[in-house]
Order: C-alpha cells, then sequence, then structure tokens
C-alpha cells in the first residue's frame, strides 16, 4: 500500500531524470528534506512545471513509491518574484538553498529549518532591501546553530563561513563560484559607471 502525503515546501533543487521528467528535492515543513519524481514536468503543456520551480515555496501531495516518492499535485504559494528577477537576489537564494541540501539529511523533520528557510527568502525578496550578504550570513549562522555545526553564540562571516562550511561538507559550495563574479561584476559597475 502506497502512501499519499501532502506538505508545505521549499523547492531547493532541480535534476533532468529522462526526457520528460525531473527529481526535485524540497524541504518540507512535515518531512523535512525529501527527494521526489516530478513526472512530465519537462513537457511544454505540463500544469505542475510552473509550481515546481527553484525556489517556490509549495504546497504538494506525494505518493510513497518503492524507489521513489512521486509528485501528484503541486500549487504554489510564493513564487518570490524579486529574486526571480534580480541577479543578485537569485545569487543568494541559490547559497541558501545550496546549504539546506549539503547540510541537512534526507527526511530529518526540523520545524525550525523550515521557518528560517522561509523567513530568509522572504527577507531577500523584499522591495527595499540592502545589505543581502548580511541577511544570508546570519541565516547562515543560524542554520548551523540549529543543525548543532556551530555552538550558539559562537560567529562566523564571509570567507571565514564559507571556509567553516566547506570543511563541513567536504566540497566546495557551488553558489560561491557565482557569488564571486557577481562581486567582480559589481565592482566593475561601480568603477565604470554602468547602469546595467
Amino acid at each position: 500500500m502506497n502512501l499519499i502525503f501532502t506538505t508545505d515546501g521549499i523547492v531547493i533543487k532541480r535534476t533532468n531524470y529522462s526526457e520528460t521528467d525531473k527529481i526535485l528535492t524540497i524541504y518540507s515543513k512535515t518531512n523535512g528534506k525529501l527527494i521526489a519524481l516530478a513526472k512530465g514536468i519537462r513537457k511544454i503543456n505540463s500544469k505542475k512545471a510552473p509550481h515546481l520551480e527553484l525556489f517556490n515555496n509549495i504546497r504538494v501531495s506525494i505518493i510513497s513509491g518503492k524507489f521513489l516518492d512521486i509528485i501528484t499535485e503541486a500549487r504554489t504559494i510564493d513564487f518570490f518574484r524579486l529574486i526571480r528577477v534580480q541577479l543578485e537576489r537569485t545569487a543568494y537564494a541559490y547559497r541558501i538553498v545550496e546549504l539546506i541540501d549539503r547540510l541537512c539529511p534526507q527526511n530529518h523533520v526540523n520545524k525550525g529549518i523550515y521557518e528560517l528557510l522561509i523567513s530568509v527568502l522572504r527577507s531577500i525578496n523584499l522591495e527595499n532591501i540592502n545589505n543581502l550578504e548580511r541577511i544570508v550570513d546570519e541565516y547562515s549562522i543560524n542554520l548551523l546553530w540549529e543543525l548543532g555545526f556551530l555552538p550558539r553564540g559562537n560567529y562566523l562571516s564571509g570567507d571565514q563561513m564559507t571556509r567553516f562550511i566547506e570543511n563541513i561538507i567536504e566540497r566546495k559550495l557551488k553558489s560561491d563560484k557565482l557569488l564571486t563574479k557577481l562581486a567582480s561584476y559589481n565592482k566593475k559597475e561601480k568603477l565604470y559607471g554602468f547602469d546595467g
């Protein structure tokens, strides 16, 4: 007998699986980090595809499969518009979801992490927000505290934090390249007065 459940979650990773399918990683409110198959979402006429975009906050129904869970329904709760249309916000959102994907074990429920994830995505999606790097550093510290990788009250930032996280996951953060390129572009923009 297959178990069907519905939960709210954030799409944190999407990987092509076949000609028409994708495997999605979702950080959910009630089940922690889930990996599930989204059948047919690579088809042009897929009704689920717009709901299962990266960074979307969704309500999703999943049926547990023998080898892989399968997404049967999905509905968007919030799609964080500014994260989608502004490169700097997109880059920081990638950092956020990469940390969740790399640091959180599968099926380990932690509502604090889910609330932290929703909160930081809402923050970087705000219209008049300034220091995105500071917001993401604060999020990273709170995530490390919540997962027990860093004692509460200890603080790291910038390169020190990146090195600390890379030591934990034993690999380089992919989002770091994107953030470095973005910082370089922003310096050139200020130096030469580009409007973009």
